[in-house]
């Protein structure tokens, strides 16, 4: 699953560039070598690749250049091909480069960083390997290492580079963004938020981080929430057809398929061929009863793969709003022999049971695939429709209270409960389909509220047949019965620092992160309580409006699309020269 994610990202990261002419301008050959370079990095900053490499080039056809400073210019020239998925090209570049000065730890991981982006992990480990014994502090070494490890079936030794990329580099977006993609494929969305909250203030503009963040919010059923992200991803790459795809199932979930048509169609006007963006526009076209379209991009679909199960279904739903369930039950027959264990297929097949009068056999499809995907919203519409209770949705208790907690299972999903003095619950997340285990329950008094931490065990990871403990902890408001936060305690033989303040708890992770959790000491008396809610409504007020300020700034359509003001002086902004966004292949390289 990460496999597959990482090199959609990828593909994804290759901006279109601008084709000029690799020999330098004319005006340029006035220029001194360290301007004419700084000109190259400039334009490969900014998404020239074209015109970096011609400068480049020309340089290294320079006499008397030092060996090592031809070197590191043939090791940015490689990276600069890379880019432009010239990879021939820019092995030659970093082999030559390796041989005029071999201590380069760059060049190790920048070479590394492609070769992982081939999928040629073990090759990549080496040269990471190389890397940081030549650098021992090389934080983009160890989060590319731990992405070849994470693709070769490591899990711990992934987590254990990323632990360190984050402690030695903390702001480095790289590592948050791609241990969270770790997280997503283990199934732990709250841990990935975590990561991928901190790497959007330390990477305002990157899109590859903002999919990731929209991943991780559908995955805990924020779709609004992600349905932001993915626009901001569209905002900062607006050539990206895998995030219009994206942002178009997101709009599906939403019931709005006239915006993921118009997601679907932008997709494929960038990659007329992505078979994903076919299928889903000819379900959202199903699902405006435009059937005619719809049936066109579902044959197309099947063109590119004759075998693909899902776009089977999608036909035998549209046969059916169009009142033909029989021929819907043959084209379920189809995609059964493609994929039976589809969750779309399961639930199209019961929508055909249905209609066809067999309601047994539609709610045992719509409970199977719920079983598969708790977030398949359709399957769950149709056990309603069938007044039928969905099991996912029933309490199952699965530890006895301890410490005054019990573990509870709902829609497929850990909980810790505790009834007294009021119920409130704890979402908990877990690796290797483990059930989670209360440790510890620690209550103290920090300004002058009851603050508990709440210490669990979330499984074990096992690598070459030795298992890994992991526990994780969650800092409560008792009186408010709010979460204030969470981190992981213990990793293999690591544990946490939690350290109790008299206004803060601070929380030094065993994921080289540390929170510190402020607590505003409670001040007013009762009798000040009317003051204190005028006070508590003003403050909503402002932070609605500073959220709002926020929103226009993320989401540069929503601040065009305000009124102006009618009344004070107008300003002449200064127009800035924006640099384009960097790319998830500039992070893995390091640049």
């Amino acid at each position: 699953m990460m496999r597959a994610h990482l090199r959609s990202l990828m593909a994804a990261a290759v901006l279109a560039v601008i084709c000029l002419p690799t020999s330098v301008p004319a005006a340029a050959q006035v220029l001194t070598r360290d301007q004419q370079l700084r000109e190259a990095a400039k334009a490969q900053a900014a998404g020239d690749l074209e015109k970096a490499i011609g400068i480049y080039s020309s340089v290294l056809g320079e006499a008397g250049l030092p060996n090592d400073r031809r070197a590191l210019i043939l090791n940015d020239r490689a990276v600069a091909r890379a880019r432009l998925n010239r990879f021939e090209r820019a092995f030659e570049d970093f082999n030559s480069s390796a041989q005029l000065f071999a201590e380069n730890a760059a060049l190790y991981n920048n070479r590394g960083a492609v070769l992982s982006r081939l999928g040629l992990h073990k090759e990549a480990v080496k040269d990471l390997d190389r890397a940081l014994l030549l650098a021992p502090g090389y934080a983009a070494a160890y989060a590319n290492r731990a992405v070849a490890h994470a693709e070769l079936g490591r899990p711990v030794t992934a987590l254990g580079d990323f632990n360190r990329a984050v402690k030695l580099a903390p702001k480095q977006a790289l590592a948050l963004t791609a241990r969270a993609d770790l997280y997503l494929a283990q199934q732990r969305p709250r841990a990935a938020l975590r990561d991928l909250t901190r790497a959007v203030a330390n990477d305002a503009k990157n899109p590859a981080v903002y999919k990731a963040l929209a991943k991780a919010r559908l995955a805990l059923g924020a779709v609004d929430a992600a349905i932001q992200d993915y626009s901001r991803a569209v905002a900062f790459a607006p050539g990206d057809a895998e995030a219009y795809v994206d942002r178009g199932k997101a709009y599906l979930r939403s019931a709005d398929a006239a915006a993921a048509e118009r997601d679907f169609s932008k997709a494929l006007e960038l990659d007329p061929k992505r078979v994903e963006a076919l299928r889903e526009r000819g379900h959202a076209r199903i699902l405006l009863e435009r059937f005619d379209d719809a049936r066109a991009d579902l044959t197309a679909s099947l063109q590119i793969a004759p075998r693909e199960a899902e776009a089977f279904a999608y036909r035998a739903l549209m046969y059916k709003k169009m009142g033909q369930a029989q021929l819907g039950e043959r084209e379920i027959r189809t995609a059964e022999q493609f994929n039976q264990t589809s969750a779309t297929v399961m639930w199209a097949r019961g929508e055909i049971y249905e209609a066809l009068g067999n309601e047994d056999a539609a709610i045992t499809s719509f409970r199977a695939a719920l079983a598969r995907r708790p977030d398949l919203a359709p399957a769950r519409y149709g056990l309603n429709r069938l007044g039928e209770r969905d099991k996912s949705q029933a309490i199952e208790i699965i530890a006895a209270p301890a410490s005054g907690w019990d573990i509870i299972r709902r829609n497929g999903q850990f909980f810790a409960r505790q009834a007294e003095p009021r119920p409130f619950e704890v979402p908990l997340e877990t690796v290797a389909d483990a059930t989670p285990q209360v440790v510890d329950w620690t209550v103290r008094k920090v300004a002058g509220r009851d603050i508990g931490l709440l210490t669990y065990a979330q499984g074990r990871l096992t690598e070459a047949g030795k298992p890994v403990p992991l526990e994780a902890g969650v800092v409560i408001d008792i009186a408010r019965r709010a979460e204030l936060g969470r981190a992981p305690t213990r990793f293999g033989t690591e544990t946490a620092r939690v350290s109790w303040n008299a206004a803060s708890i601070e929380i030094a992770s065993v994921d080289g992160l540390t929170d510190e959790i402020l607590l505003n000491r409670q001040r007013l008396a009762p009798a000040a309580g009317a003051a204190a809610a005028a006070a508590s409504q003003r403050r909503r007020r402002s932070a609605r409006r500073r959220a709002r300020a926020r929103r226009e700034e993320w989401v540069p359509w929503e601040r065009a699309n305000r009124p102006r003001a009618r009344s004070g002086p107008r300003r002449r902004s200064r127009s800035r020269r924006r640099r384009r966004p960097r790319t998830l292949f500039d992070l893995l390289t390091g640049n």
